[in-house]
């Protein structure tokens, strides 16, 4: 997951080439700073990614029998929520503070954060673990009623009414 956001930060600052803060203005004075380019803020990114990632993953990926969704009131989902939070929001502003970005590279990074972790929960994810139960089904570690199993009942729990034919028919079809 950091490996994919760095190779795209790293892309992204030497295509824009913006100079931080620091590099414009004599005023400012950074704690310990990069020369390389400031845009977007790796921070920001890898911040927002990690926390949005694990939330998604952990209260929304499951695919278990016994993961019904309850997790909404529970006081864990909360706390998870208010800690992510927290972290998407202090890391940026530190950042900001200290004179390493600028507040449209950060926002840049905080956005490519959000875009990376939606695009690896929503499209990487599920098609990540169809290939791993691939595997194991191949290699014999698992039956294919095992995954047959699986998939159904994650159907049945998150998916919405609205698409669970849809869903029930490609799965069905794999």
């Amino acid at each position: 997951v950091l490996s994919l956001d760095k190779v795209n930060i790293n892309y992204i600052k030497l295509a824009a080439a913006e100079p931080r803060p620091y590099m414009i203005d004599s005023d400012i004075k950074p704690v310990t700073c990069s020369t390389a380019f400031g845009s977007p803020s790796g921070h920001s990114s890898a911040c927002v990614l990690i926390s949005l990632v694990l939330i998604l993953d952990i209260f929304h990926g499951k695919t278990m029998a016994y993961a019904k969704p309850t997790y909404y009131r529970t006081c864990t989902y909360i706390i998870a929520i208010i800690l992510g939070l927290y972290w998407s929001i202090s890391i940026p502003f530190t950042r900001y503070l200290l004179g390493a970005h600028s507040l449209d590279q950060i926002v840049f990074g905080s956005t490519l954060g959000v875009f990376e972790a939606l695009v690896l929960h929503f499209v990487v994810r599920d098609n990540l673990m169809c290939h791993i139960d691939m595997v194991l089904t191949e290699q014999n570690l698992i039956s294919p009623e095992q995954v047959a199993t699986a998939r159904e009942r994650h159907v049945k729990y998150f998916q919405p009414e609205s698409e669970k034919i849809g869903v029930s028919f490609v799965i069905s079809k794999l």
